[in-house]
């Protein structure tokens, strides 16, 4: 599962991309998420999303990438900050403790999707 969000003026996007184990998408989604009051809301509230879908659909062996290091480095290391969004980071800690096999990496932003998600908050991307 790859996942993304982007913000601007508290308005947030995110978007999910889930693969089968050869690569193939199985689902592929970008939306507006409302209003959220920072760029951190924006990067978990998709990682929440694609593992909630995950265990509806009964995928228990999932790798969850993303490009926000800050937040895949609490969620490897199990060390959780005191900021506004501890209790979804506990929350989705919970959700990987009902899964068969979770791992999360951090990657390299993909420019398309990210741009994707600038333009459904309204951030120009003009120059990238």
């Amino acid at each position: 599962m790859n996942v993304d969000g982007a913000w601007k003026k508290k308005k947030a996007a995110v978007g999910i991309i889930i693969r089968d184990d050869q690569g193939e998408i199985m689902v592929a989604l970008s939306e507006q998420i409302g209003r959220t009051p920072d760029a951190n809301g924006a990067e978990i509230m998709p990682l929440l999303d694609a593992v909630q879908f995950a265990l509806d659909n009964d995928i228990e062996d999932m790798v969850l990438e993303g490009d926000d290091l800050h937040l895949v480095n609490m969620l490897k290391n199990g060390i959780l900050e005191h900021s506004q969004y501890r209790h979804l980071i506990q929350h989705l800690k919970l959700l990987f403790q009902t899964s068969k096999c979770v791992r999360t990496s951090h990657v390299r932003q993909d420019m398309l999707q990210h741009m994707y998600m600038q333009n459904l908050v309204g951030v120009s991307v003009v120059g990238k």
